[in-house]
């Protein structure tokens, strides 16, 4: 598929833009995905202060998408490109799209959701209080729409695609963030989430393989599955994992 921009201009110096950028990437990719590989834009790293960056970098992450930078030459962070991508470059198959509980804000934190080769992702982020002034013609703070916390709930069940694996499943779900994994027996398992304003997190939601293991990926990368292809059973709880 060809490759289309599916936002509005980043803009580096308005940071009450950030928020809608990212919602209207994850909306737009709900019809441009249909006829395009998503390109979420280019991001700046060198404000490593500002949550934003760290929000922008996550999305990129398991966007499906391209990844760049803006950056001034020699500028950039070099912790951002080498947690993005391990070293095959791996990437999410698909676009990175909102989940169903999100398309009409059931859940108030926003959630996306993506797949890997052997596992999926669930991106959950705080951007609400932000939006467009028609008088002012600018992006605005709302203070009233700001949570300083977004707390929600998240379950396997909200990946579209999930039927590969039977809902009865038993899945593992990890955290980017602070890298604690949680067993959730059944698909339909809920798992409480939060997450500061314009800040979020990757979950890697992994079905646990005949009951035995559950393959996260590369945990020190934003999106710890994109290298992993496929595991094979060799018996007696043994797997062999190949990666790119």
């Amino acid at each position: 598929l060809p490759l289309l921009r599916c936002s509005d201009d980043y803009y580096p110096n308005l940071p009450n833009s950030h928020s809608n950028h990212i919602i209207d990437c994850a909306f737009n990719s709900l019809l441009l995905s249909c006829v395009s590989t998503c390109d979420w834009d280019m991001f700046t790293t060198t404000n490593r202060e500002d949550p934003a960056t760290r929000l922008h970098a996550l999305t990129r992450a398991v966007s499906g998408g391209p990844v760049y930078f803006s950056d001034p030459v020699h500028s950039t962070s070099p912790d951002y490109p080498m947690l993005l991508s391990a070293s095959g470059g791996g990437v999410c198959l698909g676009p990175l799209l909102p989940v169903r509980e999100s398309l009409f804000r059931k859940n108030p934190v926003l959630t996306l959701f993506n797949h890997n080769a052997l596992n999926s992702v669930l991106l959950i982020c705080n951007v609400d209080g932000y939006g467009w002034d028609r008088e002012k013609l600018e992006y605005c703070k709302v203070e009233d729409d700001v949570k300083e916390v977004a707390e929600g709930t998240v379950t396997p069940s909200m990946v579209e695609g999930l039927t590969n694996n039977p809902a009865s499943s038993s899945y593992v779900m990890h955290s980017t963030n602070d890298g604690t994994a949680f067993y959730l027996p059944s698909a339909s398992s809920p798992l409480n989430v939060s997450a500061p304003h314009m800040s979020g997190d990757v979950l890697t939601v992994s079905p646990l393989l005949n009951g035995e293991i559950a393959i996260v990926g590369f945990t020190d990368y934003y999106n710890p599955g994109g290298n992993v292809i496929s595991a094979d059973g060799l018996g007696g709880g043994e797997y062999v994992i190949n990666v790119e």
